[in-house]
């Protein structure tokens, strides 16, 4: 029974032990498969990521390139119509220049072969007019009386012919001269109103180009000072913003270091009453010096603090003066550099002007010229017949036709072009445009958030400087009731002895002061008995006259709100020098006097006279005087 109970045991263990084996196996199957499963998942997705920006940088590339490609194809229609134009031109002109040339070859030879024909038709005529002659000599005396009636016949026939021909010629040259000026005329109105547009062509692109660099400079200019102004404004917020950190230290300072006091005061008040239960007696008597000794040096850490905290104060102000002047006159320079960059380009202009002004000159002079010379070269050409005419009217029209299509096509590129440039201008005016919008929104966003959290630090602070204030007011309050108790209480102990030694003392000062009256009185009685000075005399007699003359207008106070009076409304360079000579001696002499120069807001109107004073002399004494009533016044 125990061996079988035995191998059951063991053979139970051992399938509790293989079920647990087969467990653990297949949780660390699991485990391995979702291992797996996570790596083959950042695997793949490192792939796809990898993928993904090969495929996006390939897009880029791609979008590129199309734009580059599309940007090149318009580049080089654009040359491609350029170039067409340059050689449209180009054969144009050669076009021109070898049918001028083959017209004046077709007239000169024409002008030789009619020289040469009419000179067989004289030389003929001639022979025929000698032949004649000789048989009318041979038939002379035969035909005597028949000779005279064919001879007058012949006469009049030639003169008649004569006659003829003249008139014919004249009516060809008239005809010839006046088609000429009717084609001079055409022509120079054609030259006229070509140069007019090419004229109005470049007035109208130089102005566009003129307007838009204006446009340019003024934004480029707008934009520069906005950003001066904001760096000005950051300097001034970073100046205000550290002697606020400075304030707040030393707000925090005298917080934590009247905490130590009030502490201080507790441990002596715990010392004072721990003592008062071992020792009484002595304790009422040092405690009256005692406190006189906390009195005092309280006064002086108040006075240390309330000096320091106006050093402080003073050197805020100096440096806040400091940086107000050197922004003013650094605005001055920049508002004088752009004053320089305005007349530089206004002369820029003007010599532009008269540069286009000339050359326009130089054309009119150098067409007035070729027409001259063209004058000169038909006036040679007198003998050109009516066939060259029609020929070089018709030449005339298709010339014209030629030139108005070529100006049409000319016009009709200019047009694209002026069109193109404008889209690129706008498209990059908008982007320009939004960009600084978003900047421009962004710049209000982050000032908006950074006032607001400046006002909600500055709530905050005052909240907590109202509960600090209550709390020390309410301290300051117990305090001063407890020591109004016992200095009550002190004083009503030790009033009978005070009384007894301030009478004593009052005494003693009456009879020391009645002695030392007497006795000065006595000295300066024989002093002047036995002085025989005549200055001291004369002194004497002015003082008395002074002391008797003396009146309200004569003292300080009347002399400090007169002369601020005078300083407020005058304008005159001698009242204000005498104003100031009187604020001068009352400032020196008087710290009342200066309380009310200080209310009465006169240091700003001597800072005002400090800066519109010049170099000359009466301003130097003025500046002179005004230092003088500010050191004073510090």
């Amino acid at each position: 029974m125990k061996s079988s109970a035995v191998t059951l045991q063991s053979f139970y263990r051992s399938v509790l032990v293989c079920r647990e084996m087969q467990r653990q196996l297949c949780i660390q199957e699991l485990a391995a498969t979702k291992v797996q499963a996570l790596f083959r998942g950042w695997s793949h997705r490192q792939d796809f990521l990898f993928l993904r920006a090969a495929t996006v940088c390939c897009q880029r590339r791609f979008r590129a390139l199309l734009a580059g490609k599309a940007v090149r194809r318009e580049v080089e229609t654009i040359k491609r119509s350029v170039r067409l134009i340059e050689n449209k031109w180009r054969s144009f002109s050669s076009i021109r220049e070898a049918k001028r040339k083959l017209n004046t070859l077709r007239v000169e030879k024409e002008g030789e072969l009619k020289r040469r024909q009419e000179e067989e038709r004289l030389v003929a005529k001639r022979k025929e007019e000698r032949e004649r002659l000789e048989v009318e000599k041979k038939v002379e005396e035969m035909r005597r009386e028949r000779a005279a009636g064919v001879l007058q016949r012949c006469i009049r026939a030639y003169l008649k012919v004569r006659d003829w021909e003249r008139k014919e010629a004249a009516a060809v040259v008239i005809q010839k001269y006046a088609r000429s000026y009717s084609a001079r005329l055409k022509y120079k109105r054609c030259s006229q109103s070509i140069l007019l547009l090419q004229c109005r062509i470049k007035g109208f692109v130089y102005r566009r180009r003129y307007e838009r660099m204006l446009l340019a400079s003024t934004i480029i200019q707008r934009r520069w000072r906005e950003i001066l102004d904001g760096r000005l404004c950051r300097k001034v917020y970073l100046t205000r913003q550290d002697v606020i950190v400075k304030i707040q230290n030393m707000y925090r300072m005298k917080c934590q270091r009247q905490r130590y006091l009030c502490d201080l005061r507790k441990i002596i008040r715990l010392q004072a009453s721990i003592r008062a239960l071992i020792i009484r007696k002595k304790y009422f008597d040092d405690r009256g010096r005692v406190i006189w000794m906390q009195r005092t040096i309280r006064c002086k850490q108040q006075m240390k603090r309330d000096r320091h905290q106006y050093l402080t104060m003073r050197e805020s102000v100096i440096k806040i003066q400091t940086v107000l002047r050197v922004w003013l006159a650094y605005r001055k320079m920049v508002k004088e550099k752009s004053v320089i960059k305005i007349q530089a380009h206004l002369r820029m202009l003007q010599e532009r002007s008269a540069f286009v002004q000339t050359n326009c000159a130089v054309q009119v002079l150098t067409a007035f010229i070729a027409l001259k010379q063209q004058q000169v070269e038909r006036r040679t050409q007198e003998a050109a017949a009516c066939i060259i005419q029609q020929a070089f009217r018709g030449y005339l029209r298709r010339q014209a036709e030629t030139r108005h299509h070529a100006a049409c096509v000319i016009q009709r590129t200019f047009h694209l072009f002026i069109l193109r440039t404008r889209l690129k201008k706008l498209r990059a005016a908008l982007v320009i445009y939004t960009a600084f919008k978003t900047f421009v929104a962004r710049r209000h966003y982050l000032a908006l958030k950074q006032s607001v959290i400046l006002i909600q630090s500055a709530v905050r602070c005052w909240l907590a400087r109202k509960v600090a204030n209550e709390l020390r007011k309410k301290q300051k309050n117990i305090i001063s009731l407890q020591a109004a108790a016992r200095g009550y209480l002190t004083r009503k102990k030790v009033r009978p002895l005070i009384n007894e030694r301030l009478n004593v003392m009052q005494e003693k000062k009456m009879k020391m002061k009645a002695s030392t009256t007497i006795q000065s009185l006595w000295r300066g009685f024989v002093t002047r008995r036995d002085s025989k000075n005549k200055k001291l005399a004369q002194a004497r007699k002015r003082l008395q006259v002074a002391n008797q003359s003396t009146s309200s207008k004569n003292t300080l106070g009347f002399r400090t709100t007169f002369a601020l009076d005078q300083l407020l409304r005058e304008r005159d360079l001698a009242y204000i020098l005498e104003a100031l000579s009187h604020l001068e001696v009352s400032t020196r002499l008087s710290p009342v006097c200066c309380e009310m120069m200080v209310k009465g807001n006169a240091v700003r109107i001597l800072y005002r006279l400090i800066n519109s004073c010049n170099r000359s002399v009466p301003h130097m004494e003025l500046i002179k005087y005004a230092v003088t009533i500010l050191l004073n016044l510090a």
